[in-house]
């Protein structure tokens, strides 16, 4: 017989497919606090020249961000011999829809995790296939000057987990990201973390880690 506070943790589980953790807390946490060297950490640094104090971590929590990996095959017809064929593989950002290469498809794994620590995939299936075919056709049309036809062979709903730290520097509070799969920061994170909604809608953040 399963206890009440078990029962109600299960019903928030979800089964969801993800990149690998390479890299613990503590690690990630050094990251953080490294001299900055992004650009985006100096304009950050340039406009908090007044604020007092070293800058210190409040509390961390692991997420999992969602990606669509979409395989496609770019066909260029020919009237006098055999189409031309590539083949692309593309990132469509599951937040807010914006398009990047990528190099094959990353190993993955089933996980069950909390709910509250799933971000919202705000993309559907079919609008990450219409911006992929959308970029490919602006792509190779561009650099062929010619549009090509463009089937998806593959698309995937991946994970990726990110440690997002609180952090604090004087009265200024805000949020470092770092990519849990490679280790480096998320500079695009850190900006539209508070904009994120999760798969718990009784939970605003992930819990603790």
């Amino acid at each position: 017989m399963r206890q009440e506070g078990r029962s109600e943790i299960d019903e928030r589980e979800m089964n969801i497919l993800s990149t690998s953790i390479s890299i613990d807390k503590d690690k990630a946490q050094r990251v953080v606090l490294k001299s900055r060297q992004g650009l985006i950490d100096w304009v950050a640094l340039f406009f908090q020249k007044s604020s007092r104090g070293q800058e210190r971590i409040l509390s961390s929590q692991l997420i999992y961000y969602p990606h669509w990996l979409v395989g496609a095959e770019v066909k260029f017809s020919c009237p006098v011999s055999n189409p031309r064929i590539l083949y692309a593989f593309l990132g469509v950002d599951g937040h807010c829809g914006s398009v990047s290469r990528a190099v094959g498809y990353p190993e993955t794994e089933k996980i069950l995790v909390d709910g509250s620590q799933v971000v919202r995939c705000l993309v559907t299936e079919e609008e990450a296939r219409s911006v992929s075919i959308r970029f490919l056709q602006s792509t190779y049309g561009f650099k062929y000057k010619k549009i090509p036809e463009i089937n998806p062979l593959e698309i995937q709903r991946v994970y990726k987990p990110n440690l997002i730290f609180s952090c604090q520097k004087g009265a200024r509070e805000y949020f470092r990201a770092v990519d849990a799969e490679t280790g480096v920061r998320n500079y695009m994170l850190d900006i539209k973390f508070r904009e994120l909604s999760y798969c718990d809608d009784d939970r605003l953040i992930g819990p603790l880690v």
